[in-house]
């Protein structure tokens, strides 16, 4: 082809046109009466078009992307409105939802009087013309309706079929799916043109690399894309609105928007028919190519300024821009100039390896999962992200992050790598102290449970100390004085204990460690249990205790009866707290019931002082009384009201209160049960008969534990007596092992129903018995319980992960003990009536012992006189020389025997009754355990001992 000819070539640009008007930068100013139809309206709904790139398109992570996406958020911006996208399938869905009127836009399209059926269309967002693709080979088109036998292909939907099935009745029409395989169709031949717009064209032949096709012709100007907004029809206010936005956008806007997406131009050569014939031929042929060299000109400048903004955006990215081959090395042909201030290399040095290949910048362990990555990503189809450290020319290592993508040539080999590496030191800075902060804030955590653990043990020990010892005090003869200051002592005794479980309890509310039980739940037992604890506090202020329950709530649910009966306490004793005069009702309803749930309502109303509404907003926060006047009238903490809305959370259910300063409160709290299926017993039957079921008069009750085989696993014989009493009158057959190694012998020997286990014992002790019984199949399910003086909460959480079912605190109560025992296991034989001991019978011959209580410990233990004045003989026996032990292991430095020979009088001496040895022996205990010095521990040591030998000379006496 000559100059001429190819200066006389078809050259189209790129261009974004749009009729001219208003401009504004400032948001649009719509009337009262415009947003309030925005208002009535509801949600802008917009179904775009997802496979239109660069128009419209979704990419893999959901995004609506492309020209049309900017335009439409510039809109949002000057209307200050907000659009919803509903995502089609494609775009035959997109006109179905439209049709359907379940979105209100299309927002990118032409308008044609097929559509103009159901929508109103908004001035043009975008002005691009339409050209005619084909292949290489294909002649310029002049004129399309002269040609003949030749197919073009088009997506299924668009306005231009309808124009052309029109205007080109010679072309034969064919579809494919989306925009990639038109073009893809006319590079493989299926067709042998298509017609689409010059910005769709020039954006899908450079990104899918398809150079064997060419622009060969425009389209007449009535196929130019006018793209517009189509609103339904029946909303022309909204398209009014839209047009007010549209006319702010400004040309150069536009070019942003369009250059941002495809900022390409194309020029292809044409096949020309020279004319021939006539001088005015010829004149025009000069005319036109003079023409054209002008346009050519123009051209070329555009192409430059292109490569100028390439250039510019390479340069500003932050980090470093890279073209390398895929080789051993990571030889790299390109390198932007943010090389220097990343690695410390100048561009130059990295080139083609001269100063040094990228490869030895990477750390040499990270060599192998960096090729794997990329192995991978070619394999997926996927760019490769990587973040690694790399060694900068000074030595240092930073942290970058790498995203690049294979780059293939014709024949389908990997050609080079492209892609993007920036600096990430910062972000790996702040992520490494993120850890370091959350590791810290754990250790913070840990050392806070450690110390409330610790803090617990430390207090509760000289509290029942305090509180055991006052209460002998009590007992004995006092001046009045006297009597007041003690019982003024143990009043406050008993708060600060209070104080402690409710620290204890928000602690673990808090950590999340506090969980729900869901076993089965009387509630008339509960009420009963609240009534007892708070029945002689309201008869004291003259104040009346009123129950009201709703005939369909049932009496056995399942939950948690203790945090219910927690939740209760509280606030049932804040009314009677708060409350000087009048009534206190505890009303219970039936809220709704189904099959799988019940959920119950409380109300506790009182007639007492009332709050303010701005009291009410910090009722539930924790440490926080609603007036400081309250705290030294009627004393608390704050804990109890912020417990328990917390405890109502957790049973599902939320609290509310209701009141008036100066006309009592109503506290309000729902809690989700489960249906108990064993029983239909209604709450209100239950509970109006146990005010008029007689009371029995026989000193004779049922045995409960008849026929039931228990194992005792205990190394003190004194222990052994107390436990195998209470046993024995439950009615239950009792072996004996004095440690875990024998408990294992006689199962071996003999089943049982349960085991009842302690955790320190010479030659094996509980926890290790228990995981070898756990360890065999046939004991997988007896229930284990154990029964120590190892009460905290770590030592029971010890006792669960071995395999325990459950855990008893000694001194261990009769009722105590069988409560547990029967939550675990269900007595085979028919019971019997045995003789039942009064706890109030005569008691003397029985020596008087300093601090015991005879008449408690004889009603505790449900035993005969006699039968404890043998149990103070096997004490004398078997206790008389355990402080000389503990002092001989001191003496040798052996604290674990010292500590175990104080656990086990602590127990023991708990379950007799004597206190004050207990008390002491469990101060001694936990100075060992938590390493104390040892003048602390001679000095509670030689407390013990006096103690001890008052109790052992008292016993000696006896006949």
């Amino acid at each position: 082809m000559n100059p001429l000819a190819r200066n006389l070539c078809c050259l189209f640009i790129l261009f974004c046109l749009v009729h001219p008007g208003t401009s504004l930068a400032a948001p649009v100013k719509l009337t009262s009466a415009e947003r309030a139809y925005l208002d009535a309206l509801g949600p802008i709904t917009v179904a775009p078009d997802p496979d239109w790139p660069p128009f419209e398109y979704m990419d893999e992570d959901g995004n609506f992307l492309g020209i049309a996406a900017d335009l439409l958020a510039l809109l949002e911006k000057r209307l200050k409105i907000e659009f919803t996208y509903v995502i089609p399938r494609d775009w035959e869905e997109a006109l179905e939802l439209s049709q359907s009127s379940e979105v209100l836009i299309l927002p990118f399209l032409n308008q044609t009087p097929a559509r103009e059926e159901w929508l109103t269309f908004t001035k043009p967002l975008l002005v691009d013309p339409n050209v005619f693709v084909t292949r290489e080979e294909h002649p310029f088109i002049v004129d399309a309706t002269t040609l003949t036998g030749e197919t073009i292909v088009l997506p299924p939907g668009t306005s231009i079929e309808e124009r052309v099935l029109q205007d080109f009745p010679n072309l034969t029409v064919i579809h494919v799916p989306s925009e990639d395989e038109v073009f893809a169709a006319v590079s493989d031949r299926q067709a042998d043109m298509t017609l689409r717009s010059l910005t769709i064209a020039a954006y899908t032949i450079r990104k899918e690399g398809l150079f064997n096709l060419k622009i060969a012709g425009q389209a007449p100007e009535q196929y130019t894309n006018h793209l517009r907004m189509g609103v339904l029809k029946s909303e022309p206010k909204l398209r009014d609105i839209l047009d007010k936005g549209i006319a702010t956008i400004t040309h150069r806007e536009r070019e942003e928007i369009v250059n941002r997406h495809v900022n390409i131009t194309l020029v292809q050569p044409i096949n020309y028919r020279l004319i021939q014939g006539t001088g005015a031929g010829v004149i025009l042929l000069l005319v036109i190519g003079l023409y054209w060299n002008l346009r050519l000109k123009k051209l070329n400048q555009n192409l430059l300024e292109s490569e100028r903004s390439k250039s510019l955006l390479i340069t500003n990215l932050p980090g470093m821009v890279y073209r390398c081959r895929y080789d051993y090395y990571w030889t790299m042909e390109f390198v932007s100039e943010g090389c220097k201030q990343l690695t410390g290399y100048a561009p130059e040095d990295l080139l083609h390896n001269r100063t040094i290949p990228f490869r030895d910048l990477i750390c040499p362990e990270d060599h192998h999962w960096i090729e794997h990555s990329w192995e991978e990503a070619r394999r997926k189809g996927t760019p490769a992200v990587l973040e690694y450290p790399l060694i900068t020319a000074d030595g240092s290592t930073r942290w970058v992050f790498e995203q690049g993508d294979f780059v293939y040539d014709s024949k389908g080999q990997v050609a080079a790598l492209e892609g993007l590496i920036i600096d990430i030191s910062q972000r790996k800075l702040l992520e490494q102290q993120l850890q370091r902060a959350k590791e810290e804030a754990e250790s913070a955590n840990a050392a806070k449970s450690e110390f409330l653990a610790n803090m617990s043990h430390e207090i509760r020990t000289p509290m029942n100390a305090v509180l055991g010892l006052t209460h002998l005090c009590l007992q004995t003869e006092l001046s009045v004085e006297q009597r007041n200051l003690l019982t003024k002592s143990y009043t406050a005794a008993e708060s600060l204990l209070q104080i402690l479980n409710d620290i204890l309890d928000l602690s673990k509310i808090e950590a999340g460690k506090l969980e729900m039980e869901w076993v089965s739940c009387d509630l008339c037992d509960v009420l009963n249990r609240l009534y007892g604890l708070l029945a002689f506090r309201a008869e004291e202020k003259g104040l009346q205790l009123e129950t009201q329950i709703d005939p369909q709530v049932p009496r056995m649910v399942v939950g948690d009866p203790m945090r219910l009966g927690q939740v209760l306490l509280n606030l049932v004793g804040n009314a009677v707290k708060f409350t000087q005069k009048g009534t206190i009702t505890l009303a219970v309803e039936l809220s709704h019931q189904t099959c799988d749930e019940t959920v119950l309502r409380f109300r506790v109303a009182d007639t007492g002082i009332g709050m303010t509404a701005h009291q009410q907003e910090q009722l539930f926060e924790s440490f926080t009384q609603t007036d400081a006047t309250i705290s030294r009238q009627f004393g608390g903490t704050g804990l109890g009201l912020a417990i328990s809305r917390r405890l109502v959370a957790l049973m599902g259910g939320d609290i509310t209160v209701q009141s008036q300063s100066g006309h009592g409160s109503v506290f309000a709290f729902t809690v989700h049960f489960r249906p108990n299926q064993t029983s239909t017993d209604s709450l209100h039957n239950s509970w109006s008969q146990r005010s008029t079921e007689a009371q029995p008069t026989t000193d004779y009750q049922i045995s409960p534990l008849v026929g039931c085989n228990i194992l005792l696993v205990e190394d003190m014989a004194l222990n052994q007596e107390v436990a195998r009493g209470m046993l024995s009158k439950m009615g239950a057959n009792v072996a004996i092992a004095n440690h875990g190694g024998e408990a294992l012998q006689k199962l071996e020997e003999d089943s049982f129903d349960a085991i009842l286990m302690d955790m320190r014992m010479p030659e094996m002790d509980g926890i290790t018995a228990t995981r070898h019984i756990r360890g065999n199949n046939r004991w997988q399910h007896l229930p284990i319980i154990a029964m120590t003086a190892n009460a905290m909460a770590g030592d029971v959480k010890l006792c669960l992960e071995a395999g325990m079912n459950d855990h008893i605190a000694k001194p261990v109560f009769a009722q105590q003990l069988l409560r547990v025992l029967l939550k675990w296991i269900k007595p085979q034989a028919t019971p019997l009536e045995i003789k039942h001991f009064n706890s109030f019978q005569d008691v003397a011959g029985l020596p008087l012992l300093p601090g015991v209580n005879i008449e408690q410990v004889l009603a505790d233990l449900d035993m005969e006189p006699s039968e404890y004045l043998e149990l103070l003989k096997i004490y004398r026996d078997t206790q008389s020389l355990v402080v000389d032990h503990i002092s001989s292991a001191l003496e040798q430095g052996d604290a674990d025997t010292a500590s175990r020979l104080a656990h086990s009088l602590r127990g023991t001496s708990a379950n007799m009754g004597i206190t004050e040895v207990s008390c002491l022996a469990e101060i001694i205990e936990s100075q060992l355990r938590s390493g104390a010095d040892i003048v602390n521990v001679e000095k509670s040591l030689r407390q013990l001992e006096r103690a001890h030998t008052q109790i052992l000379a008292i016993i000696n006496n006896l006949q």
